[in-house]
């Protein structure tokens, strides 16, 4: 399969060297200061709020700030927009506030800022996409021009690590002037105003988004930009990324793939960059039969058969690398909480038969599979079932069109690529498909109140062991399918110093041009 795999690779970069010579004009330009970066996934609005992809998140990086910040080396908290940050008690988070700081529409950062953004995203009538990093919040007070206390509803021991990367600030008033579709409000059509390092130009929707660097940027943990413009240009195919890559059009693209990686490091006008990052894949059923009828993966045999067929390591070392392990637990080993402690299914084809058989389903059956993983891991898998008798018709996805389509149930199985918002706990995994949320397919009230006690416990040995327990229920019951860590690959030109960090962020503010 390598061999085969590879030559056609080989075949496509040459073709590729080929079309580059006829390609237009480059866009990305080392003497006018503008980088220009791809993926596949369409940038229709920029607010992670309300649209929660890899593109979305990667702005939020750029563009805005949060309260505090991640170092991606030591992945300790600093403080960003705040300068200090202390529990006076289970429930309330003292927060002193940097002063000077404006928002790019010209607006100075306040205490009012703080209160508006997290009492906005964490009201009912909000309409956020993620409301599990939301639903802790009981409201802000207002101590003084330049602090505030947060309230939470309940002890909430990953309160430091959202305030340090999904919860970006707004001005107070942001979301006023929202349109209305249908008696809704959308909250996520209202142009982007933060405070980070970058500024949005200009916006394309579906196609492309301008940068450029705000020259009034503070002192923070991040630093300050050295490129001054930024560009995203969405390319769904990836031969055509390589294209553009290789011509000159793109500085830098995003999750490759190891074999085409291994190829694009022979040719001097490109290198290649490689690391582990927090992101794991899984296949989930919708045990619960939710969104009504009945389907086979209800069956225990059936998910524990399906279990069985999956070759992880082959899947780990063909497709990913040596750096890139199984995984038998519905979260990432790294992540706080994430226990591996539990049952395992051995990749045993033949019993992964004897137990479709026992199911009642001898002859095997056929379903669809929904799913926004690149399309290589998704032809594993199913080569992998098919050879046990279950036949899986690949209905690929962006991921805009995949969660709805998910979250409504009728999907019966789906195959998920997860980096937990860069949060690296377990409450952004096991929490956010078992607990009773619009992604859960499960709907177990045991994992229910096991996650409730996790999520809300300070404790660190009681909150493992809820973790734990959650984690051995949901693979005894084999409600989910774990399947391999992950590691990105990415491909930049050989003049741009940019490197890969353990949560998937490019970190463009980071990267700078090589000196001649």
């Amino acid at each position: 399969m390598q061999t085969s795999s590879t030559k056609k690779i080989t075949s496509r970069i040459s073709a590729a060297l080929v079309l580059s010579a006829l390609a237009l004009p480059a866009f990305a330009d080392k003497s006018t200061d503008t980088l220009v970066w791809a993926r596949d996934i369409e940038a229709i609005i920029t607010d992670p709020y309300y649209d929660n992809t890899q593109i979305t998140v990667t702005i939020q990086d750029e563009v805005c700030d949060n309260l505090l910040a991640r170092n991606p080396e030591t992945r300790d908290y600093e403080p960003n927009l705040a300068t200090s940050y202390d529990w006076v008690d289970d429930v309330t988070l003292n927060v002193k506030l940097r002063e000077g700081v404006t928002f790019h529409g010209g607006e100075p950062f306040t205490a009012e800022d703080v209160k508006y953004t997290l009492e906005h995203i964490s009201g009912p009538e909000s309409g956020v996409t993620q409301r599990t990093y939301v639903n802790w919040i009981e409201g802000v007070e207002i101590v003084g021009p330049y602090e505030v206390n947060i309230k939470a509803k309940e002890p909430t021991p990953v309160a430091t690590e959202y305030l340090s990367t999904v919860l970006h600030m707004v001005p107070n008033g942001h979301y006023a002037e929202a349109p209305e579709r249908d008696g809704q409000k959308e909250y996520g059509s209202v142009p982007l105003n933060c405070t980070g390092p970058y500024r949005i130009a200009n916006i394309d929707p579906g196609r492309s988004v301008e940068f450029t660097a705000n020259e009034n940027y503070f002192d923070g943990p991040k630093p300050k930009p050295t490129i001054q413009n930024v560009t995203y240009q969405t390319i769904t195919d990836r031969d055509a990324q390589i294209i553009e890559l290789l011509g000159g059009n793109l500085n830098w693209i995003a999750n490759i793939g190891k074999d085409n990686t291994a190829q694009l490091a022979a040719y001097d006008s490109v290198e290649t960059q490689e690391a582990p990052i927090l992101r794991f894949t899984f296949l989930l059923f919708n045990s619960a039969g939710k969104g009504g009828g009945t389907n086979p993966f209800q069956d225990q045999k059936v998910r524990a058969a399906v279990a069985h067929a999956i070759n992880k390591q082959g899947i780990a070392q063909g497709l990913i690398g040596e750096r890139a392990d199984p995984v038998n637990s519905v979260c990432h080993p790294l992540q706080v909480g994430c226990s591996t402690d539990v049952t395992t299914y051995d990749y045993d084809p033949d019993k992964a038969r004897a137990l479709l058989a026992e199911a009642g389903f001898p002859d095997g059956f056929s379903a669809d599979l929904y799913t926004a993983v690149p399309r290589e891991f998704n032809e594993a898998v199913v080569n992998d079932l098919r050879a046990v008798g279950i036949q899986l018709n690949i209905r690929q996805m962006q991921y805009s069109a995949f969660r709805p389509v998910a979250r409504s149930g009728e999907a019966k199985i789906t195959f998920n690529t997860w980096g937990s918002n860069r949060i690296n706990d377990a409450s952004a995994s096991t929490s956010h498909f078992f607990n009773h949320s619009d992604d859960d397919l499960t709907l177990d009230p045991k994992l229910h109140e096991l996650l409730q006690k996790a999520n809300s416990t300070i404790n660190t040995e009681e909150r493992n062991a809820a973790f734990q327990e959650a984690l051995g229920i949901i693979a005894d019951n084999v409600y989910a399918v774990p399947v391999t860590t992950m590691s990105v690959y990415n491909a930049s030109t050989s003049d741009l110093e940019i490197s890969p960090y353990f949560d998937d962020l490019p970190r463009f503010y980071r990267a700078k041009w090589k000196e001649e």
